[in-house]
């Protein structure tokens, strides 16, 4: 009966020994799955602030649109003028190079289509001038 007593007693050691070692292993899984949860948490929170990120990315993006359309207005609204100054310019040079030939003279009280069209370029000057 010694002699069974002692192999159950063996086999006891035995099963404490295998219980230690498998709490170990099973604290080991649990710190490994508290890490995890935590790795995941933090993962949760960078995709968090990349979404705010393109968010605030894409509100300065039409910002940025709605000021450049500005800007192209601008610029468009310029090249009209310009257009028109230059168009008002060629005109003058026109006109100041057929009044250095000689012309003939209008009757009184008449005027000339070089008056009349100078008279629509100032007309038009004006014009620009009050846009502005």
């Amino acid at each position: 009966m010694l002699a069974l007593d002692s192999i159950l007693a063996l086999f006891l050691l035995g099963v404490m020994i295998m219980g230690v070692m498998v709490y170990r292993k099973l604290s080991i899984i649990k710190d490994g799955h508290a890490e995890l949860a935590r790795l995941v948490d933090d993962l949760n929170q960078a995709v968090n602030n990349a979404q705010q990120s393109v968010g605030g990315i894409k509100v300065a993006a039409i910002e940025a649109e709605g000021e450049l359309q500005g800007t192209i207005n601008k610029a468009r609204a310029m090249v009209d003028e310009l257009s028109l100054m230059t168009e008002v310019g060629d005109n003058l040079a026109n006109r100041l190079e057929a009044g250095s030939s000689p012309s003939p003279k209008s009757p009184k009280g008449k005027k000339t289509k070089l008056e009349e069209q100078s008279k629509q370029q100032k007309d038009i000057m004006a014009a620009l001038k009050e846009a502005r």
